[in-house]
Parts: C-alpha cells; sequence; structure tokens
C-alpha cells in the first residue's frame, strides 16, 4: 500500500472508531493489533489516540508490539505493556514513569483461529502455568479461542476451559488482587503473593507431589498453613528468617499441578 493510500486507510480506520467511542456509551477500552507489520510507517497515533481521548477519557488504549518488542513502551497514551506469545517481566515503573497495566497473549496452538486440522495443542498444565505466571506480575493473559462456524468452541477448548475452573473455585482469591512478594523461594516457578485486602499470603508451588520441601523468607510469625483446594494443614519449620514447608503429595485422584498454600500472620 503506497503512503496515500495508508493515510486514506487511517483516515477510513479513525472514523469507525470514532463511531464505536462517540455512539456506544461508555468503552472499558480499545485494543490495537498489526503496527508491528509495518513499523516505518506512520501510523497517526497521536490523532487515533486524542480522538479516542476526547470520547473515552477513562478507556484504556492498549497497542500491540508483536513478538519482537515484548515489554517495550510506545505512545505516552498507551495504558499497557504487551508480551506477545512471551512471559511477562517484572514491572519497572521507574523507567515507564508512571504504573502500567501489563498483558500475554497466547494461542491454544499453532493458530489464532479455528484449525480442526491442527492437533498440536497446549495442555491444561501449560495453560496453568501460564495463567498464574502472569498473575505473578498481575499482568492479563488473554487466550485466543477460535470458535467453529457455528460460533461454538471446540469441545477440547473448552474442556480446558472447565478444568481451570476448577482449578479457580479453590484458587480465585489467589490470583486476583494480589502484589508479588519478594521471597527468595527456592524453586523458579514458586513465588509467593500477598492478598492486601486481607492481609494473609499464598504461596504458589509447581508440582508440589514431585518435592519434599520447600523454603522462601518469611520473617513474620505464622498462625496458620493450609492447601487452599483441601484445607490441609501444612508442617512447617522456621530457621533464620527462613520458612521451610514441607510438601505434602496429592491424594491418588487429585493432581492440581500447581497446588496453592494460605498463610495466614
Amino acid at each position: 500500500m503506497d503512503k496515500a493510500e495508508f493515510k486514506k486507510y487511517l483516515a477510513y480506520l479513525r472514523s469507525s472508531v470514532e463511531i464505536l467511542c462517540r455512539d456506544y456509551g461508555k468503552i472499558g477500552g480499545i485494543w490495537f493489533d498489526g503496527m508491528w507489520s509495518n513499523t516505518g510507517a506512520d501510523w497517526e497515533e497521536d490523532a487515533m489516540y486524542g480522538m479516542i481521548r476526547k470520547y473515552q477519557p477513562d478507556a484504556m488504549i492498549i497497542n500491540n508490539t508483536g513478538m519482537d518488542a515484548e515489554g517495550a513502551l510506545g505512545h505516552p497514551e498507551l495504558d499497557s505493556v504487551t508480551f506477545e506469545r512471551g512471559k511477562p517481566a517484572r514491572p519497572d515503573f521507574e523507567k515507564y514513569g508512571r504504573y502500567m497495566a501489563m498483558e500475554t497473549c497466547q494461542i491454544f496452538g499453532k493458530a489464532w483461529g479455528y484449525a480442526p486440522q491442527i492437533l498440536e495443542l497446549k495442555s491444561v498444565p501449560e495453560i496453568l502455568k501460564e495463567m498464574i505466571f502472569c498473575r505473578r506480575y498481575k499482568a492479563n493473559y488473554l487466550l485466543n479461542v477460535g470458535p467453529k462456524p457455528d460460533g461454538s468452541l471446540d469441545t477440547y477448548e473448552k474442556g480446558c476451559f472447565e478444568r481451570i475452573g476448577e482449578w479457580m473455585k479453590y484458587n480465585a482469591s489467589a490470583v486476583r488482587d494480589v502484589t508479588y512478594v519478594e521471597a527468595n523461594v527456592d524453586k523458579e516457578d514458586d513465588f509467593l503473593v500477598r492478598d492486601d485486602a486481607s492481609g494473609c499470603y499464598y504461596l504458589f508451588v509447581y508440582r508440589a507431589d514431585q518435592r519434599e520441601e520447600i523454603s522462601f523468607d518469611f520473617p513474620q510469625p505464622v498462625k496458620r498453613m493450609y492447601y487452599t483446594d483441601g484445607q490441609e494443614k501444612v508442617e512447617h519449620r522456621r530457621h533464620k528468617g527462613r520458612l521451610y514447608v514441607k510438601a505434602s503429595p496429592n491424594s491418588r485422584n487429585i493432581d492440581m499441578v500447581v497446588r496453592v498454600i494460605k498463610i495466614v500472620v
């Protein structure tokens, strides 16, 4: 597309977004994707974002930076950094100059749309691990689903969401409105967060059934400690400012992949 045609396209795009912003009530956010396909072009972001702010001053504006620019800062009006099919990093708000939301975009298999002949799909443990890692840093986890021509979901993908829902029944409070705590947990996949509302902590343990003990920095006295999936009490000991938690194997009929320990102080 030559420059003249591209400018016409941008004008058409802005007018389309303006209709949405002007005529459809309050909008929570607008998400753009595709600038990474033409990085040398002038996308006239000032005009687009200025128009959005005129009608929707509180809307989040997100523009996906693509797989080659994970976590890159974009235009000053953007409210989030993106990690296309990657892992979010611990946010550096000093570098950003302000609070920035974060998100990761992922797919079930190797395509963004409905692709029934792609059989290599993510498993429930893979999806769960990705989702939990995102929440470690309060990042949004965007998992693409390609609906079938009739609008329904593929049986496998629907089943995966139902399994994730089972995990969330026990652990929803551990992944919402929590703050990551640097605790030097001895395994890379494990981490600690704090629920600022209640003051309790949650320790995420990946494959607890394959472990004997988990240790982490925790100088505060503990009143109670238990697994969220069964209220099972957790044995622990303290040594020089660190807690050593005895891992508990799953029962024969239970495997939560990632178990969560609630710590009440």
